[in-house]
Protein backbone atom coordinates (compact mmCIF):
# COMPACT_ATOMS: atom_id res chain seq x y z
CA UNK A 1 0.00 0.00 0.00
CA UNK A 2 1.47 3.28 -1.16
CA UNK A 3 0.37 6.33 0.91
CA UNK A 4 1.08 9.58 -0.76
CA UNK A 5 0.33 13.01 0.97
CA UNK A 6 0.71 16.08 -1.05
CA UNK A 7 -0.91 19.78 -0.83
CA UNK A 8 -1.99 22.51 -3.38
CA UNK A 9 -1.67 26.40 -3.20
CA UNK A 10 -0.84 26.13 0.58
CA UNK A 11 1.85 25.12 3.08
CA UNK A 12 0.65 22.22 5.33
CA UNK A 13 2.53 21.75 8.40
CA UNK A 14 4.01 18.37 8.99
CA UNK A 15 2.73 17.33 11.52
CA UNK A 16 -1.18 17.60 9.64
CA UNK A 17 0.32 15.26 7.01
CA UNK A 18 1.63 12.84 9.01
CA UNK A 19 -1.86 12.65 10.90
CA UNK A 20 -3.26 12.58 7.95
CA UNK A 21 -0.72 9.11 6.36
CA UNK A 22 -1.71 7.86 9.92
CA UNK A 23 -5.16 7.42 9.35
CA UNK A 24 -4.78 6.34 6.02
CA UNK A 25 -2.25 3.68 7.33
CA UNK A 26 -5.46 2.49 9.69
CA UNK A 27 -7.41 1.61 7.32
CA UNK A 28 -4.91 -0.49 4.86
CA UNK A 29 -4.36 -3.61 7.00
CA UNK A 30 -4.85 -6.92 5.23
CA UNK A 31 -8.88 -7.21 4.37
CA UNK A 32 -9.83 -3.39 5.16
CA UNK A 33 -9.02 -2.19 1.44
CA UNK A 34 -8.87 -4.57 -1.35
CA UNK A 35 -5.31 -5.86 -2.25
CA UNK A 36 -3.40 -4.22 0.82
CA UNK A 37 -1.04 -5.50 2.63
CA UNK A 38 1.94 -4.18 4.60
CA UNK A 39 4.59 -2.67 2.75
CA UNK A 40 7.88 -4.08 3.07
CA UNK A 41 11.30 -2.45 1.38
CA UNK A 42 11.73 -5.66 -0.60
CA UNK A 43 8.57 -5.71 -2.27
CA UNK A 44 8.67 -4.48 -5.53
CA UNK A 45 6.02 -1.74 -6.26
CA UNK A 46 4.07 -2.40 -9.48
CA UNK A 47 0.83 -0.50 -11.11
CA UNK A 48 -0.91 -3.27 -9.24
CA UNK A 49 -0.18 -2.07 -5.84
CA UNK A 50 -3.06 -0.48 -3.76
CA UNK A 51 -2.43 3.58 -3.99
CA UNK A 52 -4.33 6.29 -1.89
CA UNK A 53 -3.26 10.04 -2.27
CA UNK A 54 -4.12 12.67 -0.28
CA UNK A 55 -4.36 16.27 -1.69
CA UNK A 56 -4.89 18.89 1.13
CA UNK A 57 -5.51 22.54 0.29
CA UNK A 58 -6.98 25.80 1.90
CA UNK A 59 -9.39 27.64 0.52
CA UNK A 60 -11.30 30.69 2.05
CA UNK A 61 -10.00 29.76 5.58
CA UNK A 62 -11.96 26.13 5.03
CA UNK A 63 -9.58 22.98 4.82
CA UNK A 64 -10.02 20.69 1.97
CA UNK A 65 -9.29 17.41 2.00
CA UNK A 66 -9.63 15.11 -1.35
CA UNK A 67 -8.58 11.01 -1.30
CA UNK A 68 -8.68 8.99 -4.37
CA UNK A 69 -8.28 5.45 -3.74
CA UNK A 70 -6.71 3.11 -6.88
CA UNK A 71 -6.98 -0.32 -5.93
CA UNK A 72 -5.34 -3.36 -7.31
CA UNK A 73 -8.58 -4.76 -8.77
CA UNK A 74 -9.27 -1.61 -10.61
CA UNK A 75 -11.44 -0.35 -7.71
CA UNK A 76 -11.47 3.41 -7.57
CA UNK A 77 -12.54 5.67 -4.80
CA UNK A 78 -12.98 9.45 -4.23
CA UNK A 79 -13.88 11.48 -0.97
CA UNK A 80 -13.92 14.90 -0.70
CA UNK A 81 -14.53 16.54 2.79
CA UNK A 82 -13.99 20.47 3.82
CA UNK A 83 -14.04 21.67 7.37
CA UNK A 84 -12.83 24.67 9.85
CA UNK A 85 -10.65 22.50 11.49
CA UNK A 86 -7.83 20.20 9.27
CA UNK A 87 -8.18 17.15 11.31
CA UNK A 88 -11.87 17.34 10.98
CA UNK A 89 -11.62 17.59 7.21
CA UNK A 90 -9.25 14.67 7.32
CA UNK A 91 -11.50 12.42 9.86
CA UNK A 92 -14.74 13.09 7.98
CA UNK A 93 -12.49 12.13 4.28
CA UNK A 94 -11.28 9.04 5.87
CA UNK A 95 -15.10 8.34 6.96
CA UNK A 96 -16.58 8.80 3.54
CA UNK A 97 -13.81 6.37 2.21
CA UNK A 98 -14.96 3.88 4.71
CA UNK A 99 -18.48 4.09 3.81
CA UNK A 100 -17.55 3.58 0.06
CA UNK A 101 -15.46 0.46 1.46
CA UNK A 102 -18.08 -1.31 3.12
CA UNK A 103 -20.38 -0.23 0.21
CA UNK A 104 -18.47 -2.08 -2.27
CA UNK A 105 -17.56 -5.13 0.03
CA UNK A 106 -21.15 -5.60 0.34
CA UNK A 107 -21.95 -5.65 -3.02
CA UNK A 108 -19.40 -7.98 -4.32
CA UNK A 109 -20.55 -10.32 -0.77
CA UNK A 110 -24.00 -10.18 -1.97
CA UNK A 111 -23.03 -10.66 -5.54
CA UNK A 112 -20.88 -14.11 -4.49
CA UNK A 113 -23.83 -15.44 -2.58
CA UNK A 114 -26.26 -15.26 -5.29
CA UNK A 115 -23.93 -16.90 -7.39
CA UNK A 116 -23.47 -20.13 -5.19
CA UNK A 117 -27.00 -19.94 -3.92
CA UNK A 118 -27.71 -19.92 -7.96
CA UNK A 119 -25.49 -23.14 -9.05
Amino acid sequence: MIVDVTSRSAEIPDALKGYARQKLMDLSPVGLLPGSRPASPEMPLSRSTPRILAVLSKQGGMTICELQFRGSRGESWTATEQAKEARVAVDGAVQKLNRQRLRWKEKRWHKNRRRRAAG
